[in-house]
């Protein structure tokens, strides 16, 4: 199952709207903890780094390491002192961006 599939299952259109609007700060049920991220971040894995590959290659990054130390904020970066903190920022990294296809 895609994210995009396994979003519209679990949210509805004016939250995957709020979401699009608000990111991660409201909180939302089954994407708010560390325990929840690891998890969707093991579902969604192959999508996430699928997506970071194909980003870094249409950016002209080398590889998504790169991609991700030159494009997500320093702050993000900075709050990167664990695996599952690593999780959490790659899982949304993929949220924003499924989400940005289906707003638009």
């Amino acid at each position: 199952m895609s994210l995009e599939k396994w979003m519209t299952e679990n949210f509805s259109e004016k939250q995957i709207k709020d979401i699009a609007t608000y990111g991660i700060d409201a909180g939302w049920a089954g994407m708010a903890r560390y325990s929840d991220m690891g998890k969707l971040y093991t579902q969604f894995k192959g999508e996430i780094w699928e997506a970071l590959v194909e980003d870094a290659e249409a950016l002209g990054y080398g590889n998504p390491l790169t991609l991700m130390t030159e494009t997500f904020s320093a702050e993000s970066l900075d709050e990167i002192r664990s695996s599952e903190a690593l999780q959490n920022h790659l899982f949304w990294y993929l949220v924003k961006r499924t989400i940005k296809k289906m707003v638009n």
